[in-house]
């Protein structure tokens, strides 16, 4: 072999490793089908958001398409077992929620949400409300926290069930206000709603995308947000420390996951595009009109929110009474 020739493999040797990486930045994911996992029964708020976050990945990547898979059961726990035995090649993703992640379960999980899943970047927020009947004189946290001290047997509160994030955050405010409330559990927050409509409950911390509708018409009085921040959907409703409750702070949130192990380079190209989400102005605005805002991050960042968000749960929850 001439001295020419062995130079012509040795540059092959050296470049062919970053040709490979860069054919398949170029190849994923034109031309695949991905699934989008959703944990989630359809019409919830996480599937209406993996819907949207699908939408706007098939117009970021074009020539690629993008369906939602929903696998619904125990809170997400379900689907989200299912997902972690997906191949890691970046045609199998998921777009998660807190309940199967991040809160503690009296259900085993069988997984170790921190460990077996990898986070590429939160997707949205929304915060809970506390409605209360429209015809209720009630006009905030205050005036719920006495209302619940007079009224023979306390306040009843709907939710989706005990563990889920409505029940957690009606408990969370029961431990730090003393309120005296009881629980009265519904198939799903709609429901709940509906009692409330109907003066079966008193008082419901909705998801906001349940009772979009009920706010606009007025039927239901907002009294306060769970968010650390004021929604942008209800910029003239309080937030729970505003109304005096400090380290109050329950937000649904969803957020786009791989298989650990996925290549860096995939991981990389879903957070490049994510980041550009809140630029879209159809994500943007049909987020909205189920309650919910665009907010994304980085791999590393959201990472980090993740492990702190467990251990706020784990103090919330540790020690606290619970119905």
């Amino acid at each position: 072999m001439d001295l020419s020739l062995k130079l012509i493999c040795v540059a092959l040797a050296i470049v062919l490793p970053y040709g490979q990486v860069a054919l398949a930045i170029d190849e994923w994911p034109h031309g695949h089908a991905v699934r989008v996992v959703v944990p989630y029964a359809a019409g919830s708020n996480t599937d209406a958001v993996g819907r949207n976050t699908a939408n706007y990945l098939a117009r970021a990547l074009p020539g690629s398409s993008f369906a939602v898979e929903n696998r619904p059961g125990t809170g997400g726990i379900i689907g989200t077992r299912a997902f972690i035995r997906s191949a890691a090649d970046g045609y199998t993703l998921c777009v998660c929620s807190g309940g199967a992640i991040t809160v503690p379960s009296d259900v085993e999980k069988g997984y170790e949400p921190l460990k077996d899943l990898e986070p590429v970047s939160l997707i949205s927020t929304s915060a809970l409300v506390m409605i209360v009947n429209s015809q209720t004189p009630v006009k905030s946290v205050a005036d719920v926290v006495a209302w619940s001290k007079v009224k023979k047997g306390g306040l009843s509160y709907g939710s989706s069930g005990v563990g889920g994030v409505m029940y957690n955050a009606a408990e969370i405010f029961r431990n730090k206000t003393g309120a005296v409330m009881i629980h009265v559990p519904f198939r799903g927050g709609p429901d709940a709603t509906t009692a409330l409509l109907s003066g079966d409950v008193d008082v419901v911390f909705a998801i906001m995308s349940d009772v979009l509708g009920q706010l606009q018409s007025k039927t239901v009085k907002p009294i306060a947000v769970t968010t650390p921040e004021r929604s942008e959907i209800l910029l003239d409703v309080p937030t729970m420390a505003e109304e005096g409750i400090q380290d109050y702070d329950v937000t649904l949130w969803n957020g786009l996951f791989v298989p650990v192990g996925t290549p860096a380079f995939i991981v990389n190209e879903l957070s490049r595009v994510l980041l550009k989400m809140p630029e879209d102005e159809a994500a943007r605005t049909t987020m909205l009109r189920f309650g919910s805002v665009v907010k994304v991050d980085t791999p590393a960042h959201f990472k980090a929110e993740l492990a702190s968000e467990v251990t706020r749960w784990d103090k919330y929850l540790k020690g606290m009474s619970r119905q």
